[in-house]
């Protein structure tokens, strides 16, 4: 199961009163895309639970035996033009209080999740997600109630399709939030902690591989240095007595930092000196023989 499924299968699972569930299935329904044969319209739904719940929905609100036929193996409905009009009827008695009502509201946005939502999944690199709506109506109440809730949906047009997207991770919790999908937000927030401490430690993993290169390279010159210095006495009369040990320390220690450097340094001989002047030190030994 995707994570677009999870989500939807907690829409549908949640605790909806009768007016927002009658919400939930109006959304849903007029975004899926019914179909008219033989003066008889015909709606497929390919998710399993989706369809249950329509099934469930359509069956509670059906007048007469003829104006509704369900085939459960294909998951196919079919729908009396009569029957039709009276959803649609239902749904145009609620509109306006849809779009006054806070709760209504979320039940609006949980159902255009429903039928036309997907979200990208774990393994996805970059987060994404998305509602696309073909019904002009319902568009147009979902733009003055996003306008309303300020949800930082982007938008582009696909031919004759609106999508609405979010691709910032914190907006799209805010949005699992609101659509009580509590457990999937908990699954999204849990999965991006562990991108972004998989995605630290990779940085850190390149900051230690980049100071190691670093400390190689300035010990292969120090290294140097002090091969010289330490055989040849006019070099040495250049360095004080603290100075000479850290040379000795450097060519026993020699893939070592500074920070280790000034462990091993206090350690051997007792004595607490700073990085920077370990570094100090080190530089000037270069220095003498470059000079």
């Amino acid at each position: 199961m995707n994570f677009s499924e999870r989500i939807k299968n907690e829409i549908l699972n949640n605790n909806w009163n009768e007016k927002e569930q009658d919400v939930i299935f109006c959304i849903a329904f007029f975004l899926f895309s019914y179909k008219l044969k033989n003066e008889i319209y015909y709606l497929k739904i390919k998710n399993e639970k989706i369809f249950l719940f329509f099934m469930q929905y359509l069956k509670n609100i059906n007048k007469k035996e003829i104006d509704l036929k369900i085939d459960q193996e294909k998951k196919i409905f079919f729908l009396s033009s009569e029957f039709l009009f009276s959803i649609k009827n239902k749904f145009l008695k609620i509109e306006e209080e849809i779009y006054k009502n806070q709760e209504l509201n979320k039940a609006l946005i949980a159902g255009a999740f429903l039928a036309k939502g997907s979200i990208t999944n774990f393994s996805t690199k970059n987060n994404y997600l998305e509602i696309r709506f073909k019904n002009n109506r319902i568009y147009k109440l979902f733009i003055k109630i996003n306008n309303k809730l300020n949800f930082k949906f982007n938008y582009i047009k696909i031919k004759d399709i609106n999508c609405f997207y979010i691709k910032r991770a914190i907006y799209i919790s805010d949005f699992l939030k609101y659509i009580k999908a509590t457990d999937s937000l908990i699954d999204f927030e849990e999965n991006r902690i562990i991108q972004d401490m998989n995605l630290n430690l990779k940085r850190a993993e390149v900051i230690e591989k980049f100071n190691q290169a670093k400390i190689n390279k300035n010990a292969k010159k120090e290294i140097e240095a002090i091969s010289i210095i330490l055989n040849e006495p006019k070099y040495l009369k250049e360095l004080t007595k603290e100075q000479i040990n850290l040379a000795k320390l450097r060519m026993e220690k020699k893939n070592s930092s500074l920070e280790d450097l000034k462990y091993h340094f206090f350690l051997k001989y007792q004595k607490n000196i700073s990085k920077s002047t370990i570094y100090n030190w080190l530089n000037k030994m270069i220095q003498i023989i470059e000079k």
